[in-house]
């Protein structure tokens, strides 16, 4: 695999992580966007051509694209961290950060290949349906051996696709996810998940650290093989103690005979504007649309459809505003606090 370590300045200006998924201010009136580059009389510039990019910061690219002088691999440039990323050496350690950039492309990691994030390091693409990494892992656990891409402390992900083709995984093992997170601080954004074929399958685990997820695609899935069901099918699965907040996220779990597109055990979650959708296609299953187990929920603004149920409250402190419910509510508790609460006739359905 190619390396580098990059040190050049763009205009002398730090670019910021928080860039890409819209047009951004660089410097002297430029801005900057997948495309290319917005020029300060509005003509645009429409190239193939990678910026350079400040000291800490670096590209992933495809194999193929002809930049030898940078990775090809995102497991590879987090391997080799030190040669691009120096956070010991900047004068305010405590704010500084280093950025993994990955360009347009589809990236397939080398057998079970995981990608495992560093505290203070992030990791952006150009897009969920631009960058697209795809991993082949599976484990006999639920927990970070099975994941593509392993989250960590006060990081970030953003503006890409990890999806899990276990279905064509060399090595066996009952459980696969996409993501894996036991980080305190760890941020997503903009990015679309996929997990489909295994016995256990989860789409992020987030395991007992507060953390928050924005603009999620989460598709969890048993609809390669039909003739081998699934066990399980999790979405997004809140394992644990820790504050976890989802913001605008479609969570689909589809196929299993136990689909659940979020599952609560422990965590005090929130969801906002959130779709979250279990059901059937291949014949009768049990499908959830949320199921508290045994956590702490608040919802606002949300649809909820679920074959089985739309919501199993877990609850008295449960607290449940302004969402749709396309299915059964299951609630034995009677603290519960529902406001606005719906069904399919625009009636009110009380909890």
């Amino acid at each position: 695999m190619s390396r580098c370590r990059l040190a050049a300045l763009f205009g002398g200006v730090l670019l910021s992580s928080m860039a890409f998924s819209a047009p951004m201010p660089v410097v002297n009136g430029l801005m900057l966007d997948p495309d290319g580059i917005h020029f300060k009389d509005s003509s645009f510039q429409h190239t193939a051509a990678l910026p350079p990019l400040p000291a800490n910061m670096t590209w992933v690219v495809p194999a193929d694209s002809g930049y030898d002088h940078y990775f090809t691999s995102p497991v590879d440039a987090l391997d080799h961290l030190s040669e691009w990323c120096a956070l010991g050496d900047v004068i305010v350690p405590v704010r500084a950060r280093c950025t993994l950039m990955i360009a347009p492309g589809t990236y397939d990691l080398e057998g079970d290949q995981q990608i495992i994030m560093h505290e203070k390091v992030d990791i952006i693409g150009m897009g969920p349906s631009s960058t697209i990494i795809r991993g082949f892992v599976n484990g006999s656990a639920w927990d970070e051996t099975s994941a593509v891409l392993r989250g960590a402390a006060d990081a970030a992900l953003r503006n890409l696709t990890v999806a899990n083709y276990v279905f064509l995984a060399s090595t066996s093992g009952d459980h696969s996810s996409a993501i894996y997170n036991d980080g305190a601080g760890f941020r997503v954004n903009d990015v679309s998940v996929s997990v489909n074929g295994n016995d256990r399958n989860y789409g992020i685990i987030n395991n007992g650290v507060d953390a928050t997820y924005t603009d999620l695609d989460i598709q969890v899935t048993n609809i390669w093989d039909p003739s081998k069901p699934s066990a399980l099918c999790f979405g997004f699965w809140a394992r644990g103690p820790g504050s976890v907040e989802i913001n605008r996220a479609e969570v689909v779990a589809e196929g299993c005979s136990d689909s659940t597109a979020i599952q609560d055990n422990g965590a005090n979650l929130r969801l906002v504007r959130i779709h979250a959708n279990a059901n059937c296609p291949n014949g009768s299953c049990g499908a959830n649309a949320v199921w508290n187990a045994s956590g702490v929920l608040t919802i606002l603004n949300s649809r909820l459809e679920g074959a089985s149920r739309s919501i199993t409250i877990g609850s008295d402190s449960d607290r449940i505003i302004n969402t749709h419910f396309n299915g059964p509510v299951i609630d034995v508790f009677p603290g519960t606090q529902c406001r606005g609460t719906y069904g399919n006739s625009l009636g009110d359905v009380p909890c």
